[in-house]
């Protein structure tokens, strides 16, 4: 029985900064507890620190990046067998890449920049898949 709520946590991975304080501050107030990381190596030197599966959080994953892209981050995830729900964001996804991403983990895929309403309605639903 839980008396507490728990802190959801989004864990955002943007690589611009600007993108990045803009997250934090449209859903610090909406109750979630807001980690940001500037590239997804900088994600991944945390990630044994993140209670991924007991925890309740999920990831906000910008697709394009330098370095370790979306893409590849959701590969390494899936070999390290993290179950953060994990949502996609991105400028430039046609139906096909979509697809693909759902296929590869994805719980939800958004268009850049995303609808502020859109965003919080969907972290809400990973919420519920946790």
């Amino acid at each position: 029985m839980r008396g507490i709520e728990e802190v959801f946590s989004v864990y955002v991975v943007e690589d611009d900064d600007a993108v990045r304080d803009s997250l934090a501050a449209l859903l610090e107030p909406e109750g979630f507890f807001i980690k940001t990381y500037s590239s997804a190596d900088r994600f991944l030197n945390d990630l044994d620190r993140i209670p991924h599966g007991r925890d309740q959080g999920c990831l906000l994953l910008d697709l394009h990046m330098p370095g370790k892209s979306g893409h590849e981050l959701l590969s390494v995830l899936a070999v390290r067998d993290c179950h953060l729900p994990v949502i996609v964001m991105t400028g430039n996804a046609d139906d096909r890449i979509k697809k693909q991403l759902l296929a590869r983990g994805a719980v939800a895929v958004l268009g850049k920049p995303a609808d502020a309403d859109q965003l919080i309605d969907t972290i809400k639903a990973a919420r519920q898949k946790t």
